[in-house]
């Protein structure tokens, strides 16, 4: 009968308790409260107004889309496109599955696409850990014509592994050529210099 009475007890402090939380829930989050906070009213004086009617009346620039998916690459956004290749394909460690190369490969021509492929076929992902760092720093056209273009980029690397004490740091340059397929620029190579 004691235990009866005990289990009981439990059950209906468990439902007290369910609805305490129950109410918590709806007064916090469900009932809306229509009572306003008072804040000060600050007076605008004729310079903050002017001030504000100079920001509103500013034109929003507008960008076609269209006419600059149709747009021509020039040399600039090779330049941009070398830097940004430059970087992921020059960072990669051992412990990174060479996705350097495979989150590249939408910019390679299919020569590219085959080499790195091949790499990463062969590649050995084994080992103490070794990776590098790539940032690059500039870039200078050798060449650029309609269909082909090469750009050197200077970057400063960074290389660190497990088997050495401090991380080394060295300036290195790439070549990269690009060549146009239909409308879009690739990467035919990218050859790090010695």
């Amino acid at each position: 009968m004691i235990n009866l009475e005990k289990k009981q007890i439990s059950i209906i402090i468990i439902i007290i308790g369910l609805i305490a939380i129950f109410l918590i829930i709806f007064f916090t989050f469900f009932r809306k409260d229509n009572k306003q906070v008072n804040q000060p009213i600050i007076e605008q004086n004729s310079e903050n107004k002017e001030e504000e009617k100079k920001i509103e009346e500013k034109p929003v620039p507008k960008v076609d889309l269209v006419a600059e998916q149709k747009r021509e690459l020039n040399i600039e956004d090779l330049k941009k496109m070398a830097f940004s290749f430059a970087e992921r394909f020059g960072s990669f460690s051992n412990q990174g599955e060479f996705g350097n190369l495979t989150d590249l490969q939408m910019f390679m021509t299919d020569k590219m696409k085959k080499w790195a492929s091949s790499v990463v076929s062969k590649g050995n992902v084994t080992g103490d850990y070794y990776g590098i760092i790539t940032k690059a720093i500039a870039s200078e056209v050798i060449s650029f014509d309609k269909g082909k273009a090469e750009i050197k980029v200077t970057t400063q690397r960074r290389e660190d592994s497990a088997s050495i004490d401090k991380a080394k740091t060295f300036q290195q340059n790439i070549i990269i050529t690009f060549v146009k397929e239909g409308n879009d620029w690739k990467v035919d190579s990218a050859l790090w210099q010695k």
